[in-house]
């Protein structure tokens, strides 16, 4: 995260990713970035894809200024849309997708063919509501931020010719902190999280920025 001192003295944290997507971007080019966002008409929309486990939630929101007096975190942002799916995937008592466990040895369940069915399900359903959002949510993004870990997750945001998204966009952002099960309000927690400023007090400014 990038540390501003206000006019006051006070010690702001933002996070980097949420101003360029060059990870060691200078830090002027960061502070022109930040004033370009607080000022940007109209506000900016962004998109957060979280994909593991079997889950998967996309939303795209408008960042807004919270309203006067508002202590609701989820205030600064709006929902313009979301959708969530769910898949049995994993081996429940082995552990791990099913898909990981194909490539180490030949398993013929009945159980696992489910589970195989079920994966390239939600890739499919997944990858269909990326692709009709392309022309409309994904397009006005300023910032899609992603969140898919293992090769299985990733292949079905950027895997193939027809891929969703595209690693090349550098609109197309990992989350930079740890994420819980795919939903909705995952994907808001996110999303606030990276669009605000944290203030933080003397002490921890002086631990943090010896």
């Amino acid at each position: 995260r990038l540390a501003l001192r206000d006019a006051d003295g006070g010690t702001l944290l933002v996070w980097r990713a949420a101003l360029s997507a060059v990870a060691d971007a200078p830090a002027a080019s960061l502070l022109d970035a930040l004033r370009s966002l607080a000022a940007r008409r109209p506000p900016p929309v962004w998109a957060v894809v979280l994909c593991r486990g079997g889950h998967f939630a996309a939303a795209a929101y408008e960042l807004q200024p919270p309203p006067k007096g508002s202590r609701k975190a989820d205030d600064c942002v709006k929902v313009l849309a979301h959708r969530s799916f769910h898949r049995y995937v994993t081996r429940r008592k082995a552990g791990g997708r099913q898909s990981v466990a194909d490539g180490a040895k030949s398993i013929k369940s009945a159980g696992s063919s489910i589970r195989r069915h079920n994966e390239a399900m939600l890739s499919r359903e997944s990858r269909d509501l990326l692709r009709s959002w392309s022309t409309t949510h994904l397009r006005d993004a300023a910032v899609i931020w992603f969140q898919a870990p293992g090769p299985a997750n990733m292949s079905v945001l950027f895997g193939g010719g027809d891929a969703p998204l595209s690693r090349a966009d550098p609109r197309c952002r990992s989350v930079p902190l740890a994420t819980g099960r795919p939903t909705l309000a995952e994907a808001t927690r996110v999303a606030v999280t990276l669009s605000r400023a944290e203030a933080i007090d003397e002490a921890e400014a002086a631990a943090l920025l010896p």
